[in-house]
Parts: C-alpha cells; sequence; structure tokens
C-alpha cells in the first residue's frame, strides 16, 4: 500500500494518533509522553479511540464489523508480507 513503508513506521503513525486522541481526551498533558510500559494507559487511551472510531463509523453510515475485519486482513497482510521480505 505504501511501498518500503516499515510496519515499525505504521506504529508510529499509530502512537502519534493515540497521542493526540490522549491529548484530546485529556487522558494525557500537553508535552507528557506515553509510556508504552505502562500498559494500562496505552490500553485505556487506545481502547477508548478504537470505540470513539466506531462511533464515528457508525454516525456515518458505515459497518464497523467490516471496518474491523478489514484493518485484521490489511494487519496481516503488512505483517506477513514484512516477513518475507526479512523486516
Amino acid at each position: 500500500m505504501h511501498g518500503d513503508i516499515t510496519n515499525e513506521v505504521r506504529a508510529g503513525w499509530a502512537l502519534e494518533a493515540v497521542k493526540a486522541f490522549g491529548l484530546q481526551t485529556g487522558q494525557i498533558r500537553p508535552g507528557e509522553r506515553i509510556d508504552l510500559e505502562d500498559s494500562e494507559l496505552f490500553e485505556q487511551i487506545a481502547s477508548e479511540f478504537i470505540a470513539d472510531l466506531a462511533h464515528l463509523a457508525r454516525l456515518n453510515g458505515y459497518d464497523i464489523d467490516h471496518l474491523v475485519d478489514r484493518g485484521i486482513a490489511v494487519y496481516v497482510d503488512e505483517v506477513a508480507e514484512a516477513e518475507v521480505v526479512g523486516l
């Protein structure tokens, strides 16, 4: 999908989205870093972000189950591709 983009880069994009969401909701403060070793905080912010994406999808006529299935399929393909390439 994005050529030579690695899964580490994709994970970085996701981290930026989770940080922006945490800032918006007040779960983290400006300048505060998300400590990925604090699994409770990360899981709370990430799961609420996913839930709010589901609200957004539903309110705009999208099938959340389809989007989740599609997202998992993309993830599986990207992981498999990285294993083949040796990344």
